[in-house]
């Protein structure tokens, strides 16, 4: 008998069992007890298991096979999974039953969730309990439509999903599941330790202890070592279908000494030197041995840094899979778009099967990173240029929006309407009347994305640069310099139209969070230095102003700080990268403007100095505004020569003692990937007691450098037990290079225990190998402000 539709819900109660085989695994469990729990959330029915052999089952209900087929259709059902692969699934309803099923447990789990998605109108579009959309049904019917489906790409993955487990859970339910393997992994496959007695394995014949900074010898000895060692692994894993041949992070070749037999010299079309007709015919080699044994194994690397162009000697074995790294955000830019086709094309001739690595952040942009529509087209292009798999460095604050789940979607089915989803995830996360606020926030980014951004120096630095990273300089905030206040006072309109129109409870709750991740935006513009010089007032009511403006950033830089150190417990809140990291390029305290070089220069001139001195006393005993008191008492010892801690200490550098005026020694670092160097100062290390305390200090540039560099306080404090327990960064300013420039650097900071040690440093960054330092230190002083 032949129905319309079979109808598993009615009048809230669950008209249907759910049937597993006796033998099913975990995982078909799990999506089953999965299909029960948002079947019952929907409508506030039950349903039960049961197994195919029990006895007992209820003839009168509907059946939901989950993992098996429903006997009577079973031939059918089987046909119709020919041909879709692992994460492929067929949803088949026949009769009083619907069978759920895929090739793999994966497939099955992914049916469960287009299941979900198509007939219960669930959605994950956020991590967590708050981003989880359910509708709620009393009568649920599915057509007798058969589905098949499965993934344009058989490896999907985003880095920064893996915690907390909300995250990850998040991700799973967008259907995300990572098959090949490709990331840095020479420093297991050939673990030193493994190989202890073969130290010719390594470059210079000598056992590392870098756990990484290093790649093998690539040569015929080493290529068999790994294939024993690779047949191994598969023969003990045998479920795994792929290994990874990434190399680790480093240019430690051997093959690089110009002295080696294999030393090409050629330089590839990112800048560095040219390792790929080394690296991929000994990858060649590798993968040729262990196919011998496991002919259906696939083998992911890197085409990152040194091998990032596609090799000229060889074509790559049918079963490798380069993970070609870009910032394909890049490719908005019509220029860097044809650079990226031209490579991919080139990659095309080279392999069989490509895979496209992001660049997708993310976390740790400083506004909503989002230019969806590009990012569309991407992987319209990726599934014409024959990539099987996907892997982005996502690392979400979920500030963003739409991204990830339209990223997850597009993953699996490049082919989907970008508008449609975009519509989908507005009206399913805030409503239908509070929507068109939500999408012109984003669109408004979008826009700043797709087109001012070309525009600015931060992006022109990057992509005129002849020796440049694969991704654009996240390291490098200064693209908020394009943000203006109008841009910031917009999306804040528009944010509380959406909060204001969102309409049911759950509607409310993700409005009230992206709008925490709006001011997150708006805290990180409005307290960074975006103007690198101050106009010197001139007059006492402009002196004011710019006093109370700059007080005003203080307390935003620490209200982001401490949101920072302390994040929410949301995981749509949760930043997953620690921002603290990386000598603290994303964090400053709004004091980077140095005021007090510019009132000084500003009293030097006016007719009344001490009608404003007198202002800063006034603000100094306000006990009310504690940011602006602190920050008034900074100001009021520079100006008026409050009583400088350092007084009665002389400042060490090394084994030489130098006072003030002397030319400054530096510790330096060299970035291997750019040979850009950083260069720290440590200066006096001082004992404070609990307090808040101001720091300057001022440097002269003594020749003229014409550097295109950036400097900051950074240094730790610690407490007696030399337990780190804060950190002094601020935001990086421009180094001034011309002679006779003065460089002044100033931060307020909290101690909270006794007995800390507090060793100041400052750092210089971006010294390019050609380029010398000329700086003398004038004055440093620390001040206690209550």
């Amino acid at each position: 008998m032949t129905t319309e539709a079979i109808k598993i819900s009615e009048g809230g109660e669950i008209t249907a069992v759910i049937l597993l085989a006796p033998d099913a695994n975990a995982q078909t469990c799990h999506a089953a007890s999965m299909l029960a729990k948002y079947l019952q959330r929907s409508t506030s029915g039950q349903i039960f298991h049961f197994i195919t052999t029990d006895l007992h089952i209820p003839h009168e209900k509907k059946r939901i096979y989950v993992g098996v087929m429903d006997p009577d259709i079973k031939l059918n059902a089987e046909s119709a999974l020919d041909g879709l692969g692992d994460d492929g699934f067929v949803i088949y309803p026949q009769g009083n039953s619907i069978s759920i099923i895929g090739n793999t447990s994966w497939g099955t789990e992914f049916g469960v969730l287009e299941f979900l998605e198509r007939y219960v109108g669930v959605c994950w579009l956020m991590p967590g309990p708050d981003g989880e959309e359910v509708p709620h049904h009393t009568d649920i019917s599915i057509p007798i439509v058969i589905i098949r489906d499965t993934p344009q790409s058989i490896s999907r993955h985003f880095f920064g999903t893996d915690k907390p487990v909300t995250s990850s859970e998040w991700a799973r339910r967008n259907r995300m599941h990572d098959t090949i393997q490709f990331h840095h992994n020479m420093s297991e496959l050939f673990d030193p330790e493994i190989y202890a007695d073969h130290a010719e394995y390594y470059p210079d014949g000598v056992l590392p202890n870098h756990p990484d900074n290093w790649q093998p010898i690539m040569n015929d000895t080493t290529a068999n070592a790994a294939i024993q060692r690779i047949i191994t692994y598969f023969e003990m894993n045998p479920d795994k279908i792929s290994y990874s041949l990434g190399i680790n992070d480093s240019q430690n070749y051997c093959e690089a000494n110009p002295a080696h037999p294999l030393y090409t010299g050629k330089i590839n079309s990112i800048g560095y030197l040219d390792m790929s007709d080394v690296y991929y015919p000994w990858i060649n080699k590798i993968v040729a041995g262990v196919t011998e044994k496991f002919p259906d194994k696939y083998f992911g690397l890197l085409a990152y840094w040194n091998v990032y162009d596609p090799p000229t000697s060889v074509k790559l074995h049918p079963r490798i899979v380069p993970y070609i790294t870009d910032d394909r955000m890049s490719w908005i830019d019509p220029v860097k778009r044809q650079e990226g086709h031209n490579h991919t094309e080139r990659w095309k001739k080279a392999a069989d099967h490509l895979a496209f690595y992001e660049y997708l952040y993310g976390t740790p942009y400083c506004v909503p990173r989002v230019y969806i529509h590009r990012m569309a087209e991407n992987y319209k292009y990726a599934r014409d240029a024959n990539v099987i798999a996907h892997v982005a460095e996502l690392f979400p604050n979920f500030g963003e929006g739409p991204k990830p789940w339209i990223s997850a979607k597009l993953q699996w089915n490049p082919g989907l309407d970008v508008e449609d989803l975009l519509s989908q995830w507005y009206i399913r996360t805030v409503g239908i009347k509070a929507a068109p606020y939500l999408r012109e926030y984003f669109e408004y980014w979008e826009c700043f994305w797709e087109t001012r951004i070309f525009k600015t120096k931060w992006y022109r630095k990057w992509a005129d640069s002849a020796i440049r990273f694969n991704f654009l300089d996240l390291f490098d905030s200064s693209y908020l310099q394009a943000v203006t206040d109008d841009d910031m006072a917009k999306s804040r309109r528009l944010m509380e139209k959406v909060v204001l129109h969102a309409e049911t409870d759950a509607q409310k709750k993700r409005a009230h969070l992206l709008m925490s991740t709006f001011e997150y935006y708006e805290d990180s513009v409005l307290s960074y230095m975006r103007n690198n010089s101050i106009p010197c007032p001139i007059n006492n009511r402009e002196a004011v102003e710019l006093l109370l403006d700059n007080s005003h950033k203080v307390s935003i830089a620490e209200r982001r700080l401490r949101g920072l150190k302390v994040p929410q417990g949301d995981p749509i809140l949760v930043p997953p990268s620690d921002l603290f990291s990386f000598d603290g390029v994303w964090i400053w305290r709004g004091t980077e403007r140095a005021l007090s070089s510019c009132f000084a220069q500003w009293l030097k001139h006016t007719s009344d100095p001490e009608r404003f001195i007198q202002q800063l006393k006034q603000y100094g005993s306000n006990e009310e505004q504690t940011d602006l008191r602190n920050y008034a008492r900074f100001m009021l010892a520079e100006l008026d020569h409050g009583e400088n801690l350092l007084n009665n200490n002389s400042i060490c550098f090394g084994p030489a003692t130098n006072t003030p005026k002397e030319t400054i020694k530096w510790d330096w670092s060299e970035n291997a990937l750019t040979k850009i160097r950083t260069g720290i100062c440590r200066l006096q290390e001082v004992r404070l007691e609990p307090g808040c305390y101001g720091v300057v200090i001022r440097l002269n540039v003594t020749e003229e450098m014409a550097l295109d560099a950036t400097i900051n306080w950074y240094y730790q404090i610690a407490n007696d037990r030399d337990e780190i327990v804060d950190y002094v960064i601020t935001g990086r300013i421009p180094l001034l290079t011309g002679k006779g420039d003065e460089i002044t650097l100033e931060a307020m900071f909290e101690i909270a225990s006794d007995k800390c040690r507090v060793p100041l440093a400052f750092q210089v960054y971006e010294i390019k190998p050609d380029e010398q330092l000329d700086l003398e230190i004038a004055h440093i002083a620390v001040y206690k402000l209550n």
